[in-house]
């Protein structure tokens, strides 16, 4: 989709469109398209589950590389090396999670999420000196800086969700 955007020039009008502060939204890959990077798992859908997620680069409306679903088994790995080739913060949702940004704040907003056996989360993550950073991104519903997600500033390290 995001080449076929490219081809006929339709993200020049979305770019327009996200300037003139018109809401911009997208569900799993609907969100991943406003991000400078995401995950994608089309070899999954073409060649089968035994697949990797691979890097693809989208709109590149925010600095970032957006993982939506990060809860389903292997992503979070797969997250991992994606992230030792790219110098983006990840930003890994997971399903019943949701990241609304307006202007220069965001705020993270879940949902219910028992149906996936789970607690609704979101996470950030990056390389830093050889050393993999994760950190469960803050669910309170106050908007916070964008600038704080967008950079490498990981406050409470985690190991394991």
């Amino acid at each position: 989709m995001i080449k076929l955007w490219k081809e006929t020039c339709f993200d020049e009008f979305l770019k327009q469109a996200w300037e003139n502060g018109k809401v911009m939204c997208g569900v799993s890959a609907g969100a991943n398209c406003w991000f400078k990077e995401c995950s994608s798992d089309s070899l999954k859908i073409k060649y089968g589950n035994d697949q990797p997620l691979i890097g693809m680069k989208c709109l590149g409306f925010i600095d970032g590389l957006f993982v939506p679903h990060c809860d389903a088994s292997g992503r979070l790995e797969n997250v991992k090396e994606l992230l030792k080739t790219s110098e983006q913060i990840g930003l890994s949702m997971s399903n019943c999670t949701a990241l609304e940004i307006i202007d220069d704040q965001y705020r993270l907003i879940t949902s219910d999420a028992s149906y996936y056996n789970i607690e609704a989360y979101g996470l950030k993550s990056y390389w830093q000196d050889g050393e993999y950073l994760q950190e469960k991104i803050d669910d309170s519903l106050e908007f916070k800086p964008l600038e704080d997600l967008l950079t490498r500033n990981i406050k409470n390290k985690i190991s394991k969700i």
